[in-house]
C-alpha cells in the first residue's frame, strides 16, 4: 500500500518533497534520501554536494531503489 515517507534531520534529509505520498519503497545514502512511487519514478531529496539529487532524466519503470554514500542506484523492469 502506498505512503509518505517520514524523515529527520541532517543535510536536508529530513524534507521530504510535499505530495510525497504513493511511495512504495525508500532508502537512505549517506546525505540523502529516494522514495520509489507507484507510478516507478523516483523522487530524491537531502544534500547535492556530488550530484546524489540528480534522477537522471527519462528514468521510468523503476522497481527497486538503493542508496550509498554519495549514490544512488535503480533497477528498471526489463523488456523480455
Amino acid at each position: 500500500m502506498p505512503g509518505t515517507p517520514v524523515a529527520w534531520p541532517n543535510y536536508g534529509q529530513a524534507n521530504v518533497p510535499l505530495g510525497m505520498n504513493d511511495g512504495i519503497a525508500v532508502a537512505s545514502g549517506g546525505d540523502h534520501g529516494l522514495a520509489l512511487k507507484r507510478d516507478g519514478s523516483v523522487v530524491a531529496w537531502g544534500y547535492n554536494q556530488y550530484g546524489q539529487l540528480n534522477v537522471p532524466v527519462g528514468l521510468s519503470n523503476v522497481t527497486a531503489i538503493a542508496a550509498g554514500y554519495y549514490h544512488s542506484l535503480a533497477l528498471t523492469r526489463g523488456t523480455d
